[in-house]
């Protein structure tokens, strides 16, 4: 018998073992390698892609047919027929629009020649224009009824608000829509709207006024306007920067930024608050025409401003700034002027507030304080204007008619308090002022024509009526000749100076002042002074002779 036993084979071991299993009817796992493209992808994974593919390609197809569709699938006609008549319907006036299209990325339309025409009665036929207005529009807010427009663009806008010559505005009843309380608002039958930014380029305010001068139309412009109000929305104020050209030729000259609302639930949009800083550069003054009066006399010069604004819009708007005023040259209506000024506008009461101030006119420090009512009707001034005590009164010459008048070499020096008032209408308007100096010195190319210790001159008007006052100098010398106990009531019409006696002792004197300049008055002021010094009869005052030796 053969014992042997071959050594342990595990190749042969695993055969015996499958074939048991085979012969039990058990079917064996056999591990398959996946077989892979040439590409390095399997083929599950080529599926997947080949189904996205047709997938996309559909949905492109789909889009590319909507969009060539959609002129013909919806009526622009009809739309815009709808659009017009609600914007006809909120605001009480003819619109007008021209080609509506469509734009799909990004979402939203456009519009050329938009028009709103003024109610009729006023002469400029267009309340606004634009040449196109463009809207963007927000997708998925579509799904909820509720149109959110991301963005509004105005291109070449322009609105224009009229006086008529009864004084009437054509946008009177959108200012007093905005300071009426609301109602309790309806609900919407249709989707809520919300716009978010509206930016402008190429814009224009004109100002007309056909009330001013009787038959003709004065058209103040601010051009050029570019900027943005950005961020609208019933929670948070909105941002709002802006650049335009007022009264000027060239770039903009006009900066105006800051913040604005949201106005209170339920409360008209008057009422919302406003941050504002204005910043005005080189205005022209001129270009405000027959606001100053058609002769070239009439040019003050120019005038740069730095100011802010903070309160209600249409409520209690506090206001403060800087400005500042430099004569044309050779002298206008108006001295150069520096100040700083503080007040309250309080537009439903027509009230303009300005609080003590200081300002310098003509080098001249003063402090200004007042009151405008009936802003929005008939104004009515109240100002006060007066020296801080004793200053000195070396830019005098620059003061209202007298820049411009005098010699080159006129000099007027001392100290003086001086106190203005004026106060009514344009029609019924009352001045009052006093002016104190201590001591006077009136010279002409370094030699003296009038000098005194102490001076006082007091001044009324009425519109209408001439202007009266009363001059008074206890002692003095007039171009070298002493003199004492000049007391004259004075008179100014139509140019004549005339001084009276206060006791009526002496006939008055006169002088025709009204074509008189530079040095012919200068010589008419002086031959006045001395002619009411002379006692009739007598010789003109000297030196040696005259009121002096009595």
């Amino acid at each position: 018998m053969n014992d042997y036993k071959p050594p342990f084979d595990e190749v042969t071991r695993e055969r015996e073992v499958r074939d048991l299993e085979l012969r039990d009817g058990e079917v064996p796992e056999i591990e398959v390698p996946e077989a892979k493209s040439p590409d390095g992808k399997s083929p599950n994974a080529r599926r997947v892609l080949r189904i996205l593919a047709i997938v996309a390609a559909v949905f492109a197809a789909l889009l590319i047919l909507l969009i060539v569709a959609l002129p013909f699938v919806v009526s622009f006609e009809a739309v815009r027929g709808r659009v017009l008549a609600a914007a006809e319907s909120a605001l009480h006036r003819k619109v007008a629009a021209g080609r509506i299209r469509l734009r799909i990325f990004p979402l939203g339309a456009g519009v050329d020649n938009v028009t709103v025409l003024n109610r009729p009665g006023f002469a400029t036929p267009t309340l606004f224009s634009a040449d196109h207005v463009s809207i963007r529009l927000a997708f998925w807010p579509l799904l909820a009824r509720r149109a959110d427009v991301r963005k509004v663009v105005l291109e070449g806008a322009s609105l224009t608000v009229e006086r008529d010559p009864k004084g009437a505005l054509n946008v009177a009843d959108f200012l007093a829509a905005s300071v009426r309380p609301s109602k309790g608002a309806q609900p919407a039958t249709s989707a809520a709207t919300l716009i978010s930014n509206v930016e402008i380029t190429r814009g224009r305010l004109q100002i007309v006024d056909r009330k001013r001068v009787p038959g003709e139309t004065v058209t103040t412009t601010l051009d050029a306007i570019e900027g943005a109000i950005l961020g609208i929305s019933a929670s948070s104020p909105a941002r709002f920067d802006f650049d335009g050209r007022l009264l000027a030729d060239g770039p903009p000259n006009v900066t105006l930024k800051g913040t604005f609302g949201p106005p209170k639930p339920g409360r008209p949009l008057g009422e919302s608050v406003l941050a504002a800083s204005l910043s005005a550069k080189s205005l022209a003054l001129a270009k405000l025409g027959s606001y100053l009066g058609a002769k070239q006399e009439a040019d003050p010069g120019v005038l740069s401003l730095d100011a802010t604004a903070n309160g209600a819009f249409l409520g209690a708007l506090k206001l403060a700034g800087n400005l500042t005023l430099v004569p044309r040259e050779g002298g206008g209506p108006l001295p150069a002027l520096d100040g700083q000024l503080t007040g309250v506008l309080d537009w439903p009461h027509g009230a303009l507030t300005l609080e003590q101030s200081p300002i310098t006119i003509a080098r001249i420090p003063l402090m200004v304080q007042g009151r405008v009512d009936g802003l929005r009707k008939a104004p009515r001034v109240d100002w006060k204007l007066a020296t801080p005590g004793e200053v000195a009164i070396d830019g005098v010459s620059g003061l209202p008619d007298a820049a411009g008048t005098l010699p080159a070499d006129f000099k007027i020096s001392g100290r003086v308090r001086l106190t203005a008032e004026v106060a009514g209408s344009m029609e019924d308007r009352t001045r009052h002022a006093s002016l104190a100096a201590v001591p006077l010195e009136v010279s002409q190319g370094g030699q003296s024509i009038l000098a005194a210790p102490t001076a006082t001159v007091t001044l009324e008007s009425r519109v209408g009526a001439p202007s009266t006052g009363r001059l008074s100098i206890p002692a003095g010398k007039l171009k070298g000749a002493a003199f004492q106990g000049l007391l004259a009531d004075w008179s100014l019409e139509k140019g004549v100076l005339t001084l009276s006696r206060a006791d009526a002792a002496a006939p008055p004197v006169s002088a025709d002042l009204s074509e008189a300049r530079g040095q012919v008055l200068v010589d008419a002021l002086t031959r006045l002074l001395q002619d009411f010094l002379t006692p009739v009869g007598s010789s003109p005052a000297s030196p040696a002779s005259g009121p002096a030796s009595r």
